[in-house]
């Protein structure tokens, strides 16, 4: 039996959010969380690379 609440691949959800808003939702990421995750990561590679080069 189809889900009645399945939307074709293209068409807009229920909701009427775009595909990528409704995705944030689901997962629980907000865009202001990923905007500081975003260039934490690069930091703790440059980081942990510097650490690296260190003498013991």
């Amino acid at each position: 039996m189809p889900d009645p609440d399945a939307t074709a691949p293209g068409d807009t959800p229920a909701g009427g959010g775009s595909p990528t808003r409704d995705a944030l939702a689901t997962t629980g990421a907000s865009v202001p969380g990923l905007g500081l995750l975003g260039p934490a990561l690069p930091a703790f590679g440059v980081g942990a690379r510097a650490a690296g080069r260190r003498p013991a």
